[in-house]
Order: structure tokens, then sequence, then C-alpha cells
């Protein structure tokens, strides 16, 4: 059978850097990320299919950044959804989501530069400080992360019947927590929520409770290689069970 004789599955990504990144960087090609080790896993295991993935994921992304209908998220109709958001969420926040967004968005160069300025010579030297001073509050607050969770959940199964698989949030170290006090405790209950929400949706959640942030995500919030690696075949053993069981 050659290529074009056998059938295409298609795999997307939807999340932040944790799906990108791999921490510590490598030289290439080891510089991989858990997307390129799933659609090399899956097409190892069907070879009578062609799996293909497409990382839509992007830094700094949250519930609320996720447009489902760029990048071909929705218009591709894949066979597989991965869902890996919650960490920027979560995480316990020195500025709030309204001063990040200046940071990082589309604002005028000189309004931008300013805030920047500010960041950079107050709120960031001083982050542990201003983390607590406001309550360890994340960006996005539990109530919304789960509405609106869900609410891409329902709208991915709705427009596109494709099964749906979620990740849940790793669960950080102290070098997090000394920096961003109260994120860890975010990232169990922010996990919780997302674990509630799938189940909810008759979907796939797959914890990653054996990972350890040591061997698995050593800045304890982006993978290694090794964890890398390891997600992806947790993410292939799944997905090629279902591949089996729906045909």
């Amino acid at each position: 059978m050659n290529v074009q004789e056998k059938k295409i599955i298609r795999i997307v990504i939807i999340g932040n850097s944790v799906a990108m990144r791999n921490r510590p960087p490598l030289p290439a090609p080891d510089n991989g990320n858990y997307g390129q080790y799933l659609e090399e896993y899956l097409n190892a295991r069907c070879q009578d299919k062609t799996c293909l993935v497409t990382n839509t994921a992007f830094s700094r992304a949250t519930v609320s950044d996720i447009d489902l209908e760029a990048n071909n998220i929705i218009q591709s109709f894949p066979d597989y959804y991965v869902i890996n958001l919650g960490v920027v969420d979560a995480s316990a926040r020195e500025v709030p989501f309204w001063f990040a967004r200046i940071l990082n968005g589309k604002s005028p160069a000189l309004f931008r530069s300013l805030f920047r300025g500010i960041h950079h010579h107050i709120f960031k030297k001083h982050r542990r400080f201003f983390v607590k001073l406001r309550g360890k509050t994340p960006w996005i607050k539990p109530r919304k992360f789960k509405r609106e969770y869900a609410r891409t959940l329902a709208r991915l199964q709705k427009e596109t019947n494709a099964h749906i698989i979620t990740l849940p949030v790793n669960k950080g170290n102290q070098r997090i927590e000394n920096e961003l006090p109260g994120s860890m405790k975010n990232y169990e209950k922010y996990s919780r929520i997302i674990k509630e929400v799938t189940e909810n949706q008759n979907a796939v959640f797959i914890p990653l409770d054996d990972l350890n942030s040591e061997e698995h995500y050593p800045d304890g919030i982006h993978f290694s290689k090794k964890g890398h690696m390891a997600v992806a075949l947790k993410l292939a053993g799944t997905i090629s069970n279902l591949i089996k069981y729906t045909g």
C-alpha cells in the first residue's frame, strides 16, 4: 500500500508554550516537542494509516486567547484534538491580565515600551512581593476558566465531531513557587477543573501524575526532551487504541 492509498488521520494540538518548548533547549534535531514525537510514534504503530499532527500552540495562550477560527483549528476538521491549556491561566501573577495584554499585545509602540519599562524596573524586580500583594491571583480565575474551557470543548465537538483529549497542568516545583507563590496550589485546582470538564463532555483526560519535575519538566512548567517523549507515548497509546476501536 503506498502513501496515497493510506487513510489520513489528522491531529491538532491546541495549547501554549508547554506544547512547544523544550527545557533546557537542545540543538536541532533533538529540540523537538511532543507533537513531533507523537507523529513519529503513531506512524510507526499505525502503518496502514498516515498520521499528521498540526501544532497550533503559541506562547502565553490562555483559554480566553484561543481563536477556534484561526490556524485552521476548526476548518481542518481533524479526527483528534489534544488540548494543553491552563498553566498560563492558573499561575499567580504580579500584574493583572489587562496589564499583561498591553505588554505583549498590539498597543502603540510607545505605550507598550512605557509599560514594559514599568514592569521590568518595578514589578519584575519585586515579583514575589507583588504576587502576594495581589492575593496570589491568577490571570483567569477558576470560574471563568471552567466556563470557557467547557465552551471550547463543546464547540469543538459540535462543529467537528472529533475526539478530544485533554492534558492537565504540570504540577510545578519550588522554583515556580519561590517566584510565583500560590501557583502550585492553583495548578492542582485547574487540573481538577480540566478533568471534571473533560469527563462531563465525554472526552478523554490523560493524567500525568507519574511525571516528575526533575526529569520531565525541570523549570516547573515546560517539558524536557524526556518529558515530551513521555507525553507523546501516552498520547500515541490512547490515539492508536481509539483508531483501532473506531476504524
